[in-house]
């Protein structure tokens, strides 16, 4: 399913809204753009953190940390779909630091256990 207008311009703030409650944001600059959602891509510039953080948690392996990351933000992008009436979405994910970069492909999908599934079983367009 296609994301709709309003669902594409809520998911970046969503998902910095997270970035920002997170223990990562005291090793990002003020204002940085960590998370960007351009032409049905999620590009997480993790250039962003501090030489110190990627030293010691990226840069030894990319692929994992961004793994990681992900798993970290599954809850927040479920209860996004939720809010937005869509049951399961295939996200492409490119994660950059510095000269390094790691691209994959996601499908984030609601599960009868998500906290948003109820939300998503009663709004639902039928």
């Amino acid at each position: 399913m296609e994301i709709g207008y309003h669902a594409r311009r809520t998911l970046e703030p969503t998902l910095m809204e997270w970035v920002e409650k997170s223990r990562i944001n005291k090793h990002l600059p003020p204002n940085s753009k960590f998370i960007l959602f351009l032409d049905d891509t999620l590009y997480f510039n993790l250039s962003h953190l501090s030489i110190e953080y990627k030293t010691r948690h990226i840069l030894p392996n990319l692929s994992v940390y961004s793994m990681s990351l992900l798993q970290n933000l599954l809850p927040v992008m479920k209860v996004w779909l939720a809010k937005n009436n869509l049951h399961d979405e295939l996200f492409n994910l490119i994660f950059t630091c510095d000269d390094k970069r790691y691209t994959t492909n996601k499908v984030i999908q609601l599960e009868k256990d998500d906290v948003g599934y109820r939300s998503y079983l009663t709004h639902k367009s039928t």
